[in-house]
């Protein structure tokens, strides 16, 4: 019995050990996050994303990104690689091009090239109109390869805006992005006539979606670690500011795409950890947390949720679903011809519901 005490008291004292001092790459930051006041007020549940159709099962792994070509045609990313192209029904799918990396976000350039973050490869890559191999157009940035590049939009002059969530990690350990809170994301932008790649903003939360203002003078930027939608102004008096557009939202942001008749889309990935919202002044838990097995920190609770913002941050319409079957996890939402097209981080099925 004493050797089987000594032996227990030697596993729970290496155990101890190994949570407090083994060497870990998260430097947790201290932080106050703001009071979440939860599904209330404009956030009031609801079932109105129920119904979602699922498009391209069978073909999609995780399509992170939805987008529409002049043509109407819809293009969606796989977690393997390949971005397919197909009708709006989901009938017809075809590979457009295979990046051999997850495509985290997309965008049509002027000439009508394809514009996609390669997350894994950390790289900005330029499919041809007609689809096929892509090109490299930058994996660094003031000598630095990028890490964890996102999302995309390109302006009217063929400057490609994007965001890089983390300097340091990649999308497998995105939740030790959040659990650090250092702020190492940024938003870039790529000029095509002189090939460089220039920080627009650093200092984010784990920047993700991005879209230019229709008429061109602000960026708008999902700041997921930091539950809010901020605008970066890139003309006119306010050029070089940065704002808060909607801050303190149930959620975490993801995608941000236009809407008809103004505003913009939001995606909001899940809600938010009240755990991890506690331990936002308690760093060195926060550390320890982190020592433990990847697939152990905690999953969050599925939903289906999206909302509309106007232009002065205004909610302007609420969708959610909990219920059985909801299409959860939503990445990214566009929208066309009546209706709502859903990508997701972790099905198998581009989601369109009627709006």
């Amino acid at each position: 019995m004493r050797r089987f005490l000594q032996a227990g008291l030697a596993v729970v004292v290496l155990l101890a050990g190994y949570l407090m001092f083994w060497p870990t790459p998260v430097d947790p930051v201290a932080w106050d996050p703001p009071a979440d006041h939860g599904l209330t007020g404009a956030y009031a549940p609801n079932e109105r994303l129920a119904g979602v159709t699922r498009l391209a099962r069978g073909h999609v792994r995780a399509p992170d990104a939805v987008t529409f070509d002049g043509e109407g045609r819809m293009y969606t990313s796989s977690a393997d690689g390949k971005i397919y192209r197909m009708a709006p029904d989901g009938t017809g799918a075809e590979v457009f091009s295979d990046v051999g990396g997850r495509p985290t976000g997309m965008a049509f350039a002027p000439d009508g090239a394809l514009i996609a973050a390669n997350e894994p490869l950390g790289a900005l890559m330029r499919i041809p109109p007609g689809g096929g191999p892509p090109r490299t157009l930058t994996d660094s940035v003031n000598g630095r390869r990028l890490s964890l590049v996102n999302d995309v939009t390109v302006a009217a002059d063929g400057t490609v805006y994007f965001t890089e969530s983390s300097s340091r990690f990649h999308y497998d350990r995105s939740r030790w992005i959040v659990l650090e809170h250092a702020g190492d994301g940024a938003v870039h932008a790529y000029d095509p006539r002189t090939r460089r790649t220039r920080v627009v903003r650093d200092g984010l939360q784990l920047p993700n979606g991005i879209t230019l203002s229709a008429d061109g003078t602000h960026l708008l930027v999902s700041e997921t670690g930091a539950y809010r939608v901020i605008r970066h102004w890139l003309s006119g008096p306010r050029a070089g500011a940065t704002d808060t557009l909607a801050g303190n939202l149930p959620g975490y942001p993801n995608d941000i795409s236009p809407a008809a008749g103004g505003g913009h889309w939001v995606a909001l990935m899940s809600l938010r950890s009240p755990l991890l919202d506690g331990l936002g002044g308690w760093p060195g838990v926060r550390r320890t947390i982190t020592r433990l097995p990847y697939t152990w920190l905690p999953e969050p609770a599925p939903i289906g949720f999206v909302i509309r913002l106007d232009a002065q941050g205004t909610v302007t319409a609420n969708l959610q679903n909990s219920g059985e079957g909801a299409f959860t996890a939503v990445s990214a939402v566009t929208e066309r011809d009546g209706a709502l097209y859903l990508g997701t981080e972790t099905g198998d099925a581009v989601g369109r519901v009627a709006y």
